[in-house]
């Protein structure tokens, strides 16, 4: 079996900005998330095609970064998509604290930009 991603950080796509600072992770929850019974979440990696597949049509997304450690760790797992490609769903709310380093990032790009080129260059951005 191979093994598991261990990316430092993972992130959550929203099309408006939810309310900041985070208490829980419930503020986060999408229809679909909602719907599936668990949050979606992407890798770095995983970013710029999710954005282009998902929300090619929007030009502002606003991007939380979570570190991948505490509560959320514990309460995630990595679920094989359709396409095979593992992603990481958060599995019920969790206490959000200021110490735990989510920070949220909106994103813009131009009319016609893909998202591989709008998030280029972030430093923020990693794994």
């Amino acid at each position: 079996m191979a093994s598991l991603p261990q990316p430092n950080f993972i992130y959550k796509f929203l099309t408006s900005p939810p309310p900041w600072p985070l208490e829980t992770s419930q503020p986060l929850m999408t229809p679909l998330d909602l719907k599936d019974g668990f949050m979606h979440a992407s890798t770095a990696a995983q970013a710029a095609p999710v954005l282009q597949r998902f929300y090619p049509t929007h030009e502002i997304m606003y991007l939380v970064k979570i570190p991948v450690k505490g509560a959320f760790k514990d309460n995630s797992r990595w679920d094989p998509a359709s396409n095979g490609e593992l992603y990481l769903h958060l599995y019920g709310e969790i206490e959000v604290k200021a110490e735990d380093g989510w920070t949220l990032h909106e994103v813009r790009r131009s009319e016609g930009q893909e998202w591989t080129k709008a998030l280029e260059g972030l430093e923020w951005l990693g794994a």
